[in-house]
């Protein structure tokens, strides 16, 4: 995990840690130190003795963290994200028992898995909308006191609305791996699925065109972006519709990557009419609320906080609502 988190972390977050790391390890006895310098004797003894009974007493409750809580009144002790991660590290089983497990338990080898259609089966368009660096309390179902989603918040009235999700890596072609193929991506942060022959397993979009299905993804980010292209091919999409195919007039930019989120609806309309009534599935990738925040100014702009650069980002992500 320390490709992941340090290509997350800041410095300063690095500096913090190894500040705190050598806190814990000398802080105690430092601390110890100063306070019975001027003491002598059984004084002496007795502070050092109080300073190890306090040290083992932090330790125990610390240890409580590992514990999973079941009930709300023991979330304060649930596993936090960095124990979750050390603990998880500690405890799981490497890649390769992973693979040998996996392959000694399978019934059907993955690559070999297939659709059926049964007498029931009714087949419906398939449509994933990917809102680019977008996290539930800064939307309107999650956080009811934020108008920034007023539509996904009408939605999900009328809808499955998944309470606590989790990303398996908080990184956007990683993220689109686990989504389209239902496996966790590789944890180095270079971009293997986006490799030929780098995704091991057939993937929705794959299992869906075996059925008949069209498939495409567009993107509004320009298409040398992490080899694209390439991934939509190993998830199975049959077209790739990116930046350098769609006319840039009237549109503008959402930062470094790309454009606004709405220069993918007339390629849409056009791809959609030209598929007729044939089953299909989409997938729509945005960037509008990725970094630098730039917040596309056609349906205007509210107060929505008070720092400028969450403002900024609040109003990236009311844009997507529409």
């Amino acid at each position: 995990m320390k490709d992941i988190i340090a290509s997350e972390a800041a410095w300063y977050v690095w500096l913090g840690l190894i500040l705190a790391v050598i806190y814990v390890i000398l802080g105690p006895w430092a601390i110890t130190r100063f306070a019975t310098r001027q003491r002598s004797g059984r004084m002496a003894g007795a502070s050092r003795l109080g300073a190890v009974g306090l040290c083992m007493i932090a330790v125990g409750v610390a240890s409580l963290s590992l514990l999973p809580g079941a009930e709300d009144s023991n979330r304060a002790f649930s596993l936090s994200p960095l124990t979750n991660v050390l603990v998880t590290g500690i405890s799981a089983p490497s890649a390769d028992e992973l693979t040998v497990e996996e392959a000694s338990n399978a019934a059907v080898p993955l690559t070999d898995v297939k659709l059926e259609t049964a007498p029931q089966t009714e087949k419906r368009n398939v449509v994933l909308i990917h809102l680019e660096s977008v996290r539930d309390r800064s939307t309107t179902p999650y956080n009811p006191d934020l108008a920034t989603t007023l539509f996904l918040d009408e939605l999900s009235k009328q809808s499955l609305l998944v309470e606590r999700a989790y990303t398996t890596t908080p990184h956007t072609s990683k993220a689109l791996t686990s989504l389209n193929c239902g496996i966790y991506p590789d944890p180095a942060t270079d971009i293997h699925e986006a490799e030929p022959g780098g995704v091991p397993v057939k993937c929705l979009p794959e299992l869906l065109k075996e059925r008949g299905y069209d498939t495409v993804m567009f993107q509004s980010a320009t298409e040398t972006f992490e080899n694209r292209p390439q991934l939509a091919e190993n998830f199975g999409y049959e077209e790739f519709v990116g930046l350098k195919e769609m006319s840039k007039k009237g549109f503008e930019r959402a930062g470094y990557l790309g454009y606004e989120d709405d220069i993918l609806l007339e390629p849409s309309r056009d791809w959609l009419s030209s598929h007729g009534d044939r089953p299909f599935m989409a997938s729509y990738i945005g960037i509008t609320p990725h970094h630098e925040y730039l917040a596309p100014t056609r349906y205007g702009r509210k107060n929505l906080d008070e720092d400028d650069v969450m403002n900024r980002y609040l109003n990236a992500v009311r844009y997507d609502d529409f």
